[in-house]
């Protein structure tokens, strides 16, 4: 089973009904395997959402413009950093390629077609936002990635990549 199918699965019994996970024991793993597995997820959807509400609290906009815009952006880093930058983006958002592609859900695009900035103003335009939009959300963006460790080189090519 997808793991990431298998984790949103697990999550969500876990939220609904507590006390039966007592006693279920999936794929051989321990209950302490579970536990570190659902304390992952969690940990990282914390994540995903800390970051949305970042820009949320900073522009007037909705849970899915701030999911899409940032998507958007951070699927065409994805594609268009060296490989250096894109191992430490990957380990400063968890499940990077996930938050992408749900962002991206609604917009019918794939996280792979992301090639240029063109691309992100396209999507930034289905999700009902203007195209210097960008440059609002790519400031706040950084700064949560700076928050979380990320080196002066992956910042300077994200800027250089975004503008």
């Amino acid at each position: 089973m997808n793991k990431t199918l298998f984790r949103t699965l697990l999550i969500s019994t876990l939220l609904s009904s507590t006390p039966s996970m007592a006693f279920i024991k999936i794929g051989g793993q321990s209950n302490q395997d579970l536990a570190t597995l659902v304390g992952s997820g969690l940990l990282e959807t914390k994540q995903h959402t800390t970051l949305i509400n970042q820009v949320k609290s900073q522009l007037p906009i909705s849970d899915q413009q701030a999911g899409g815009g940032i998507a958007a952006l951070l699927a065409l880093a994805e594609n268009q950093l060296a490989d250096q930058h894109q191992t430490e983006l990957n380990g400063l958002i968890p499940n990077l390629e996930q938050l992408t592609q749900l962002g991206l859900s609604t917009t019918g695009l794939s996280p792979a077609k992301m090639a240029n900035l063109s691309d992100v103003t396209h999507v930034f335009n289905q999700l009902g936002l203007d195209a210097n939009m960008i440059g609002q959300f790519t400031p706040i963006i950084i700064q949560y990635l700076t928050s979380q460790g990320a080196g002066s080189s992956l910042v300077g090519a994200l800027q250089g990549l975004w503008k």
